[in-house]
């Protein structure tokens, strides 16, 4: 069957999901998302469903998941509508088939033979042994400097997220071996609203190499309960697909977010909620890291969401006395950045330098003045979000 010139894969995953799903979200990331699937292909546990959401593809991703992958369950959307909205779609229908166990793999991931093995024999323990800090684990002790971390055992019911360590991938298979190069071990929240990816660009000396309470987990790559995510589903919502027919779905990550930020959202919810995140570094996967964003070839398109994105998180999810804060130190946060803008050469003459670095920052004012109107637009969506969290607080406590 065809629709708009592109073949249509639409499966019924009611009666066959498993208990364990790998969802993938892809967008235009055939050559990358080849590689992925045939690496889950080559796990030493078989036991598990992978879903790919393709959001409107134009590259025959379609045609490859149904030519070599025909195993993979799919569903396919007519147009992009972002990594937020995407894993909502397959997290809500995994959950509705009864999957309790959701692996988020970026489309740009491989993962070693034994990756999913070692993650069930993960949560299959009752507890777990890691470094934690002592003042315990709201959101906004990590907001606070002097955190003191100890040795505490957990229950493994109470982890939401377990976050592996990913490392980046090289084509060079010899030399990404000798020197392993870290994406993420999990993820931090900066007081000024920032959030990164815990060791990232980092060579892995064993660094990151104990078992640790982190604020949040990295989307690219992570274990996520589905106990934790049935726990603080949003509204429900639709979603027409490739095909017309309407889905509904929950949402998890919030769809506004589109991409960017939208892991570091629903980690502070679950960190407000009483949940634990757990960095695994014994369990490790390979990112090429900003593929789908480099497809997009927009200069402006990740700048407007990371800008856009890190206000609405702040938004939504500080308390007052943090957005104060917060508020203190964004012009700093900017100057620094706008002032140690990288040129592409040291080579270049002063004046080229110069002159780029006043074009990135008129693309920067640019960008900023349209954050500030779609912050304005939406602004009912973040009030509303920031009334609810508080007043789930107030009745927790």
């Amino acid at each position: 069957m065809a629709r708009n010139g592109r073949r249509l894969i639409i499966k019924s995953i009611a009666l066959k999901i498993s208990k364990w799903v790998v969802i993938i979200v892809n967008w235009n990331g055939k050559k990358w998302l080849r590689r992925c699937l045939r690496s889950l292909r080559g796990q030493t546990d078989q036991d598990f469903t992978v879903l790919v959401v393709d959001n409107g593809s134009q590259d025959d991703s379609l045609e490859l998941l149904e030519k070599d992958f025909p195993e993979t369950e799919v569903i396919s959307l007519p147009e992009n509508t972002g990594f937020a909205r995407a894993n909502n779609i397959a997290i809500s229908q995994a959950l509705e088939a009864g999957a309790e166990h959701l692996i988020l793999l970026n489309n740009d991931t491989e993962v070693p033979a034994e990756t999913i093995c070692s993650l069930k024999k993960l949560v299959k323990k009752k507890e777990i042994k890691v470094l934690s800090p002592r003042e315990g684990c709201h959101p906004t002790k990590w907001l606070e400097r002097g955190k003191s971390l100890s040795w505490q055992r957990i229950k493994t019911s109470q982890v939401a997220a377990w976050a592996p360590k990913i490392l980046l991938m090289s084509d060079k298979k010899e030399q990404q071996q000798e020197k392993k190069i870290i994406d993420a071990v999990g993820t931090y929240v900066l007081p000024d609203g920032r959030c990164g990816n815990r060791g990232h660009g980092e060579r892995d000396k064993g660094q990151y190499g104990k078992p640790e309470e982190v604020f949040g987990f990295c989307g690219g790559a992570a274990l996520l309960s589905g106990t934790a995510l049935r726990a603080v589903a949003g509204e429900a919502k639709t979603q027409k697909t490739l095909s017309g027919e309407i889905i509904t779905y929950r949402t998890y990550f919030d769809d506004l977010f589109f991409a960017y930020y939208e892991d570091a959202d629903l980690s502070w919810r679950w960190r407000s909620a009483g949940w634990r995140i757990v960095s695994v570094p014994e369990v490790e996967i390979y990112h090429r890291h900003s593929v789908t964003a480099d497809n997009l070839q927009s200069s402006t398109f990740k700048a407007y969401y990371l800008n856009r994105n890190r206000f609405l998180f702040i938004l939504k999810n500080f308390p007052l006395a943090f957005l104060k804060r917060a508020g203190r130190l964004l012009p700093t946060s900017y100057r620094r950045s706008s002032g140690s803008a990288a040129t592409d050469s040291r080579n270049r003459a002063n004046m080229s330098r110069k002159s780029r670095n006043w074009r990135r920052k008129l693309i920067m004012i640019g960008v900023l003045f349209k954050v500030l109107l779609s912050l304005i637009f939406h602004w009912r969506h973040w009030y509303r979000a920031r009334r609810k969290s508080f007043k789930d607080s107030r009745r927790r406590s």
